[in-house]
């Protein structure tokens, strides 16, 4: 029966004759009383269950908004737990926010508390687990608080219906009911139980001092009343005789779990304020009964209509989804008033609700924009990488495959892709070629390798002969990273550099490393009974041919000989260059000591033949020394070193020869070693000397000059001729450091002399081919003040022959210092008439071997008299050297002959004694002679 038909009865009540309004007013008040308060107990009832309800449905909303929050899927616990917390303060009716592995241990809360729980055993999880699609709720008490929560759990899911978490929220239901309870009228008792009739929250009841929170009412009329399907009143019996009217209400039941709300209240003060009106309205009941007419009717017409109204068009606004919509006060009293309270209050959590999902959406959607940039960016990284690269999980499935992968391997992308398992992709390798082992054999070995930390490359050959490496590398967690690089390339360069180490790069011989390592195997390797041989090959006068004709040309017959050496030995035996013009042989598995000697026949036939070398028509020769193997030793390093040793000796006994080692043959060699040493001491202490040989004018017997020529003396073994430490000097580069010494010494003492004589310094090859060499001459004229006129510098056609362009750039610069320049020794060597065609030297120094015979009828005076006149047509002057006597000077003056030197005037001197023959009269050395 609604409100209005009440009203209108309790109106018709109060026109009844006044003689019986007195004894009846007393009994309809009591029922309008008991009425009011039975409707106004199932209206709070079915209020406060509809409070929990919505309550129940936000949070199923946030459940729902938070399960796609990215850093609830974080493996970092610290970040979800600040997460959690940021909800939470959001979110102040809950107690706790957590999430529960699948497994059913505690992952992060809201209140960071690090605890480690096992909530397997939890109804609400195992709920969770087997209603994927909805959420689960229990009531309980909270364990560390002992609080009344209402645990709300919501199983999340990913795509392929794997569970990732449960998000659990404990929502505080004494918060919740607190503004209720609060606002319940005076007297009426509050129950929230669940289906077993335990008590979760309860308004304060003296009387009933045993029911607190978790208590139970099983099995008593209360809870019998709860169990009942619809929401109902009635009045029940209270233990000492008085009645009770009790009214219930149910919470939308989830997952087979509910809650039921029980207002009640004592029917005796239900009727108090009836029995008070009714002693003190007597009176008036009348004139009460009168304007409770009108005021009741007024109030059923426009009160009960207005409130129900805005009421209603609240519903209607948050009906169309405006969560802004609100009753506005002001609030009557009673059970509108909580109604609108209510209503207001739930509408508030609603868009609190509503923009936190909306805050959580808008970040759900930027963090999976992120993603999908971020994974778009590693495509194009991954399939952009040099080399193929597959990633595999713990279930050895393909996570990631770049397209260099399935190129260099030749599979088919349609096969090998994400989902792909490693058996599968084996097997796809071995049918389209590029893997020859069996399937289960090549998982089973590479897995292995992986669990054992084994990263070692697997090197395959494919089909079209590339060079493939494939190198795994375990992940943490479970899974595997393979690369895949197509090392082709690296390993054609890196057998290149290996024979480069190995080989020479002219003769692609085998060079000394190789050489040393076969040399090495064999005498390791030789049995008892045999012998091996040692040659080593020295190509004579090859430092000639290739100075005088060039690099490119030498080059061409260090070839030649070497293939003439290879075509000598047999097919274990091994030829090698060791270095310029060295060469050697191992000469293997000797049978008989005839065998040596017979290679050694067919090496000088081979190398004595003409070559044909651009154009040149070349003849040359060898020196060759011989250590054998076990008789000379079997120890590598000595036995090279007396094959080196008897080499030369070889050398020093007129080359274009052999020499088997001797036990006598170091002593050469020392010797030269020893000589090497003492030179560079004397350098370093300054012992050396320089004498001066004068140059004298055939026509008037003037010295026009004098031949600076350097002396050593040796400590012990007291005078050393040039002829001995030139070579040495040349041969080590120490001549630079002696030839300076001489030019800078001559040059200043020269300084002192007359202005008319000149000072002669003779220069080796090797110092003409330093391209500073022009700027020391001008440093020893500048600082010794010596006039460039009066320095002349005797070149040999060793100079020219090497590189004459720059030789003749070197000369023409020294010509315009003002410096004059003789050609030495002219008549020997390769002595070339272009040579004067192309550089006006200003003299020719004739060579004594032709001097000595000038005299002779037959001799050498026709070769002489050629030099001469061809100096004379070229301006040139003309110096005899080596001369001793006075047929030789009659002899010369006939020829034209321009100067002379030689012991028929004077043997070298000391620069005092040359002082001071040149001062005063300079003739008398004539006199002398």
């Amino acid at each position: 029966m609604s409100i209005r038909v009440r009203l209108l009865l309790l109106i018709l009540g109060t026109l009844l004759v006044p003689a019986i309004l007195v004894g009846e007013r007393y009994y309809q008040d009591r029922s309008k009383e008991i009425s009011a308060a039975v409707s106004g107990l199932a209206t709070t009832a079915r209020g406060i269950a509809t409070s929990i309800d919505a309550k129940v449905q936000g949070t199923t909303q946030l459940h729902f908004g938070l399960s796609r929050a990215r850093d609830l899927d974080s493996r970092d616990k610290a970040a979800c737990s600040k997460f959690l917390t940021e909800v939470l303060e959001k979110n102040p009716d809950f107690t706790g926010i957590l999430t529960i592995k699948p497994d059913g241990s505690l992952f992060c809360d809201s209140l960071n508390t690090g605890r480690v729980l096992d909530l397997r055993d939890r109804g609400y999880f195992q709920r969770a687990l087997k209603n994927p699609d909805t959420v689960a709720i229990e009531p309980a008490f909270g364990r560390l608080t002992g609080a009344a929560v209402l645990q709300i759990a919501y199983p999340a899911y990913d795509e392929s219906r794997q569970l990732r978490f449960v998000l659990l929220a404990s929502l505080d239901l004494n918060r919740l009911m607190k503004d209720q309870l609060q606002n319940l009228p005076p007297g009426v008792e509050f129950l929230l139980v669940d289906d077993k009739g335990t008590i979760f929250v309860r308004s304060p009841a003296p009387h009933r001092a045993e029911e607190q929170a978790g208590a139970s009412i099983a099995n008593s009329a209360r809870h019998r009343l709860a169990l009942e399907s619809a929401a109902t009143t009635r009045e029940l019996a209270r233990h000492g005789g008085d009645a009770e009217v009790w009214a219930t209400a149910h919470t939308i039941a989830v997952g087979g779990v509910g809650l039921h709300v029980l207002l009640g209240r004592s029917k005796s003060e239900l009727v108090a304020a009836a029995e008070r009106r009714l002693a003190e309205d007597m009176g008036a009941l009348a004139i009460l009964s009168i304007v409770l007419f009108v005021g009741v009717g007024l109030f059923a017409e426009f009160g009960i209509r207005s409130q129900i109204g805005r009421i209603a068009k609240m519903a209607q606004r948050l009906g169309a989804g405006d969560l802004t919509a609100r009753v506005a006060p002001p609030y009557p009293g009673g059970e509108f008033g909580s109604l609108m309270t209510v209503l207001n209050h739930t509408a508030s959590s609603l868009e609190l609700q509503r923009r936190d999902i909306e805050e959580l959406n808008q970040k759900l959607r930027q963090a999976q924009e992120l993603e999908a940039l971020e994974k778009q960016r590693l495509d194009v990284a991954v399939n952009n990488m040099a080399q193929g690269l597959i990633l595999y999980d713990a279930s050895e499935r393909v996570v990631i495959c770049n397209r260099q992968f399935t190129k260099m391997l030749g599979m088919s992308p349609l096969i090998v892709k994400p989902g792909c398992t490693f058996r599968e992709a084996i097997a796809h390798r071995r049918e389209t070629g590029s893997l020859d082992t069996d399937v289960e054999e090549y998982r089973t070995t590479f897995l292995r390798n992986i669990a054992a930390g084994n990263h070692s490359p697997i090197v395959s050959t494919m089909s079209d002969g590339r060079s493939i490496q494939i190198v795994g590398k375990g992940i943490e967690g479970g899974g595997w990273v393979a690369t895949v690089e197509d090392i082709t390339e690296r390993k054609r360069v890196e057998n290149r550099i290996a024979h480069m180490a190995h080989y020479d790069a002219l003769t692609d011989l085998p060079n000394r490393v190789l050489f040393r390592e076969r040399l090495d195997h064999e005498l390791k390797n030789l049995s008892p009974g045999r012998q091996l041989a040692v040659l080593y090959i020295d190509i004579d006068e090859f430092k000639r041919i290739n100075d005088s004709l060039g690099h490119p040309v030498g080059d061409e017959l260090l070839k030649a000989v070497a293939g003439r050496l290879g075509s000598c030995v047999a097919a274990g035996d091994v030829v090698a260059r060791l270095g310029g013009d060295e060469f050697a042989i191992i000469q293997a598995a000797i049978e008989r000591p005839a065998d040596t000697m017979d290679l050694i026949t067919r090496i000088y036939q081979a190398i004595r033949e003409p070559y044909e070398c651009f154009g040149h028509l070349l003849t040359t020769d060898a020196s060759i020394g011989i250590a054998r193997a076990p008789q000379e030793g079997t120890d590598l390093d000595h036995l090279l070193k007396n094959a080196d040793l008897a080499m030369y000796e070889a050398k020093a006994d007129g080359r274009r020869t052999y020499r088997f080692f001797e036990p006598g043959m170091g002593a050469r060699m020392h010797a030269l070693r020893m000589l090497e040493l003492d030179l560079r001491q004397a350098i370093a202490d300054g012992g050396f000397e320089i004498v001066y040989q004068p140059l004298v004018n055939i026509g008037d017997t003037r010295v026009t000059g004098c031949e600076a020529l350097l002396r050593w003396r040796h400590p012990l073994r007291g005078m050393i001729s040039p002829v001995e430490f030139i070579p040495v000097a040349e041969d080590t580069g120490m001549i630079n450091e002696l030839g300076d010494w001489v030019l800078n010494k001559a040059c200043s003492e020269a300084a002192s002399w007359p202005d008319d004589v000149r000072v002669a310094v003779n220069v080796s090859p090797v110092q003409f081919r330093n391209p500073a060499f022009s700027l020391k001459v001008a440093a020893a004229l500048a600082n010794s003040g010596l006039p460039a006129r009066r320095l002349e510098l005797e070149i040999t056609e060793a100079v020219l022959i090497r590189d004459d362009d720059a030789a003749l750039a070197m000369l023409y610069y020294l010509r315009g210092l003002g410096v004059r320049i003789a050609l030495d020794d002219f008549g020997t060597g390769y002595s070339s008439l272009s040579y004067l065609q192309r550089f006006p030297f200003d003299k020719i120094k004739i060579d004594r071997c032709f001097i000595k015979e000038v005299a002779e009828p037959d001799g050498s005076a026709c070769i002489v008299r050629a030099i001469v006149n061809i100096a004379a047509a070229r301006h040139m002057t003309t110096t005899a050297e080596g001369v001793e006597t006075e047929a030789q000077l009659d002899a010369l003056r006939g020829l034209e002959c321009t100067e002379m030197q030689g012991y028929l005037f004077s043997k070298p001197l000391p620069a005092a004694d040359i002082q001071a023959m040149l001062t005063p009269d300079r003739r008398r050395i004539a006199d002398t002679a």
